[in-house]
């Protein structure tokens, strides 16, 4: 994976359109997606996934498997409600025709709906609007640390969490660190909660370098560099992220779109991600 060291946060990422996409946001040991896997990958326990397509969740089994060959606990796995619903069963028949059962758990997040891990980090997960049901998802950090007896607990454990009174509050603020927005329509981004844009760093999906018809965009519900340009200068922190590039357009050609798109102020705080296999 591709390590970025951006401020006081570090990121693993690898991503290319159509093969596999994972992100991890280190610090605070949080992995979102699926679709690419390293060792970085297995040493979280907490991971949130996006949608179904295969780029994104197709690692999954093979997740779950080399933690248990490394000794890993069990994994929590947070989904959209249409993939948590059918996930454990589809995971289960694969352990099962393995004939080496998986170990994790699966807990579905609704939208604008934040749940609270024990490392102090709250996520809440927002629509996007692809060809399939799909999350984004912002990460806040808790400025005060949590009570003791939440701290002994997993970083994935969140049931007795979710109802306590120490998630964000007057009392207890909280900063947002890292949005994820994957596979969408652009038009998504102007729907985004006003906090989305305010994260220290923006991860957010550019698949196409330069202009596609409508009818692309209509059909695959992914987004250009140019409908980026005109949405990103709401982003009031300091990093971008642009991920998840097809391999219709050579890096060049992103780096080219991006220079003679972006103004200056967002030039100067964009990552343009490889597009590596």
């Amino acid at each position: 994976m591709t390590k970025l060291e951006l401020g006081d946060n570090t990121i693993y990422c690898r991503s290319k359109a159509g093969f596999g996409t994972s992100m991890i946001l280190w610090e605070a040991r949080l992995a979102f997606d699926a679709g690419a896997i390293d060792h970085h990958l297995l040493a979280c326990d907490s991971l949130f996934i996006s949608h179904a397509h295969t780029d994104h969740i197709g690692q999954l089994p093979s997740f779950l498997a080399q933690r248990q060959l490394i000794g890993k606990g069990t994994a929590t796995l947070f989904t959209p409600p249409t993939l948590g619903a059918e996930l454990p069963a589809l995971l289960n028949h694969w352990g099962a025709l393995a004939r080496t059962p998986l170990d994790f758990r699966v807990i579905t997040l609704y939208p604008y709906t934040p749940i609270i891990l024990s490392n102090r980090f709250v996520v809440t997960g927002f629509p996007l609007r692809h060809t399939v049901e799909t999350h984004g998802y912002l990460v806040e950090r808790l400025q005060r640390p949590l009570p003791t007896k939440f701290r002994q607990l997993p970083s994935g454990d969140v049931e007795e969490l979710t109802d306590s009174p120490f998630g964000p509050s007057q009392s207890n603020p909280a900063s947002p660190v890292f949005a994820y927005i994957p596979d969408t329509a652009a038009e998504a981004l102007d729907e985004l909660p006003e906090l989305v844009w305010k994260a220290e760093i923006l991860a957010v999906e550019c698949t196409w370098a330069l202009d596609v018809s409508q009818e692309r965009i209509d059909r695959h519900r992914h987004t250009t560099m140019r409908q980026l340009a005109q949405r990103l200068h709401r982003h009031s922190g300091n990093h971008i992220i642009l991920f998840h590039a097809s391999a219709s357009n050579s890096h060049q050609e992103f780096v080219e779109a991006s220079q003679a798109l972006m103004p200056p102020s967002l030039l100067e705080k964009l990552t343009l991600l490889p597009h590596t296999p």
